[in-house]
């Protein structure tokens, strides 16, 4: 479907760092978006050039004259870029967890972080994990907090819908669901704030028994996907992820997202990351929002950013 005609924005450039699976899905996904100004880094240059060329011969195809990719040498180039998404790092592997490729991710994230300290551009960082990984960052380029947001209860929640929608025999759409704290085993999603149409879910529709056996499957989801792919990760669910929370900065679409953010006091936690649904537009985290959780809610998210 072309969405061009509608979403186009010539003016605002994407650049991506890593055009691994899910960079290659999210530059694909913008060419169908109408962002026509994307830039392509991979420390192997050859496979950001060929993932250029083949999505400029894809918009040819597609009737997208607008779009302007290009593969570059260097980070440094992207600093023009109005906003960096930041793939690059290992994948997990089965018998991993996120908080094994912290180091190694580090390390990635180091080699390049020099030549972007002069940007201007808003962050999304995409690479796990990516609560503490995002902190790293702000600190690493001085950010101010808006400027940098990390993929985490996006992708959390559209896995909680599905999950739930299957087990309601509903559509998606009809379901509104999020899930908060850290993107670890340890996230919350919250029954309070759940809703088919509007209305609370009853325990006639969703017995608790259903629900928690649900909720195991929304926190352990990432790792069922790496464990069935065996050389990989899961990367169409966070292209997708990754799409929606760039749409609402390039439409400036004020729109409600739970993001990985700097916490200095909301929610009781300070000077950390952490997810929350926060309000996302063109100057990147606008504001955070509270919301009132449940006595349970609370006392597992108060346990999960304490033991962080």
């Amino acid at each position: 479907m072309k969405k061009n005609a509608t979403l186009r924005h010539e003016g605002f450039s994407v650049g991506i760092v890593g055009v691994g699976n899910i960079g290659g899905l999210v530059a694909h996904g913008l060419l169908q978006r109408g962002v026509s100004r994307v830039m392509l880094y991979d420390i192997q240059h050859d496979r950001a050039l060929g993932k250029a060329k083949d999505l400029s011969q894809a918009a040819a195809l597609g009737d997208f004259p607008e779009y302007r990719v290009h593969a570059v040498r260097s980070c440094e180039e992207l600093t023009a870029c109005d906003l960096i998404v930041i793939t690059a790092g290992k994948p997990r592997l089965p018998g991993m967890n996120r908080q094994d490729l912290l180091q190694l991710n580090q390390e990635v994230l180091a080699s390049f972080a020099p030549d972007l300290m002069s940007s201007a551009a808003l962050f999304l960082m995409v690479t796990n994990p990516v609560d503490v990984l995002s902190h790293w960052w702000l600190q690493r380029l001085s950010l101010p907090r808006n400027r940098i947001f990390g993929l985490s209860g996006v992708l959390d929640s559209g896995r909680f819908k599905a999950l739930l929608a299957e087990a309601l025999h509903l559509s998606p759409r009809s379901i509104q669901a999020c899930v908060i704290g850290h993107h670890t085993d340890a996230m919350i999603p919250l029954r309070s704030s759940l809703r088919v149409h509007g209305f609370p879910v009853s325990s006639d529709m969703l017995s608790l028994e259903t629900y928690r056996s649900i909720v195991h499957a929304t926190r352990h989801g990432g790792a069922e996907l790496v464990n069935l792919l065996g050389t990989g990760s899961a990367c169409y669910g966070p292209a997708e992820a990754v799409l929606t929370m760039i749409e609402a900065v390039v439409r400036d679409e004020k729109r409600v997202l739970p993001c990985s953010v700097y916490l200095d006091g909301e929610y009781t936690v300070k000077e950390a990351f952490c997810g929350v649904p926060v309000v996302l537009g063109r100057s990147g985290v606008e504001r955070i929002v509270s919301f009132p959780m449940d006595e349970e809610e609370a006392s597992l998210f108060s346990q999960a950013v304490s033991s962080a």
